[in-house]
């Protein structure tokens, strides 16, 4: 039986009942691939309120596609995500919803208690016909970087196929191995909260709590990463996203090296937030990088240079040897000014930090303009104003510098 219409000659009457992504998701995928154990679920459509997690990039209302999670307790704690997109969409478009979602369900399990070091959230993207793997690895306790572990692949080919399930196993495999380190840390804090019970005093164990209020001893960077950072025409990758993957490469290699010491490493890159100190404008939709505040550090750090000679020199001393650091990681700073220089003394030794590495890049690329400003001019400036003889300080400083 068919029936006729002025556009196409005969439409069948018996047409398939239209599904969904989610509906395709739901039917094919998730019967081939439950994780064998009872208490791990997927839940659709949850929102960001509902399973308690740091909201970052998100609002509580918005909500992930897909979420597997396993019941710790009274909440559900999640696992891994899912993002799905239509059919005409490209796999691409969701995987920066993913990356987000990914990362929240990351802090949400260091929240938990997780070791940060084993924190690694599988996610995948979904269109129908095409699947993408990939997961967000905490390099650093704050440091969260998103990565891909396959090209898109297609569901329609037997090759493609066959490599999208042995990439599904890993993930199921992962999200077991993270289940089983929610339900220790959760397990470990609630015997830890019985036994002071028992006690004398009856102490609720302190949790990280997420707060749209930046804290006192956070400092809150408006207008985050505004570099002159040129993307290839043609090239659906926008200044901002180029901007956070140099960055978070920048700040991996640092980490990953002996610099770790003397660089001030973000909690994160968030928007929206309201700082709590009533003289700072308010955050709209502007991103802030988010860094621990130096000057309420015990004992606080200090970006004023030393008031003597003797410290003065010393001072030299720590910068030039927080920078052979740098430079020995295969990274140059770029916009190395005193004021991005913060030190305390510590047993009679300067202990040096850096800040503002969105201009940092590595010593095998090509240097943006910014990158003229070297250590010579820091330490020249500092000699300057102590009013100390400069010679020889330059012939350190260049030296260091060519390192």
């Amino acid at each position: 039986m068919s029936v006729n219409t002025s556009d196409r000659n005969s439409v069948p009457a018996d047409l398939p009942p239209w599904k969904s992504v989610e509906d395709i998701f739901r039917d094919l995928i998730d019967p081939l691939y439950q994780i064998d154990a009872d208490d791990v679920t997927r839940v659709y459509r949850p929102t960001l309120r509902a399973l308690r997690v740091p909201l970052l990039s998100f609002t509580p209302d918005s909500s992930l596609d897909i979420v597997t999670a396993v019941p710790c307790g009274a909440r559900l704690v999640p696992l891994s995500v899912v993002e799905l997109k239509s059919s005409s969409r490209d796999l691409l478009e969701g995987l920066g919803q993913a990356t987000q979602g990914a990362t929240c369900v990351a802090a949400g399990l260091v929240q938990c208690g997780v070791a940060w070091q084993d924190v690694t959230v599988s996610f995948m993207v979904c269109n129908g016909h095409a699947i993408l793997f990939g997961g967000v690895h905490l390099v650093a306790p704050s440091l969260p970087m998103p990565y891909v572990t396959s090209s898109p692949l297609s569901l329609l080919d037997y090759k493609q196929a066959f490599l999208a399930h042995r990439h599904m196993v890993m993930h199921n495999e992962n999200t077991q191995r993270l289940a089983c380190a929610a339900r220790l840390a959760i397990a470990r804090a609630s015997s830890t909260f019985n036994t002071e019970a028992d006690g004398s005093t009856c102490a609720a164990v302190k949790r990280p709590v997420f707060s749209l209020r930046v804290p006192f001893d956070v400092y809150c960077k408006p207008n985050v990463i505004r570099v002159a950072c040129k993307t290839p025409h043609g090239q659906r990758v926008s200044t901002w996203d180029a901007s956070v993957t140099a960055l978070q490469a920048v700040y991996s290699r640092l980490f990953s090296c002996g610099a770790r010491d003397v660089v001030v490493f973000p909690f994160g890159i968030v928007r929206g937030l309201r700082p709590a100190r009533a003289s700072a404008r308010r955050l709209k939709n502007d991103r802030a990088l988010l860094l621990p505040n130096l000057q309420h550090a015990d004992p606080p750090f200090s970006p004023a240079p030393p008031c003597d000679f003797e410290s003065a020199w010393a001072f030299v001393d720590a910068v030039e040897e927080a920078v052979r650091l740098v430079h020995k990681a295969g990274v140059v700073h770029g916009d190395l000014y005193l004021s991005n220089i913060f030190h305390r003394r510590l047993s009679g030794n300067f202990q040096v930090k850096f800040i503002d590495w969105d201009t940092g890049f590595f010593s095998s690329a090509s240097a943006p303009p910014s990158c003229y400003r070297l250590t010579t001019r820091i330490l020249y400036t500092l000699c300057q104003q102590q009013q100390i003889f400069v010679g020889s300080v330059e012939a350190v400083a260049l030296n260091c510098t060519l390192d």
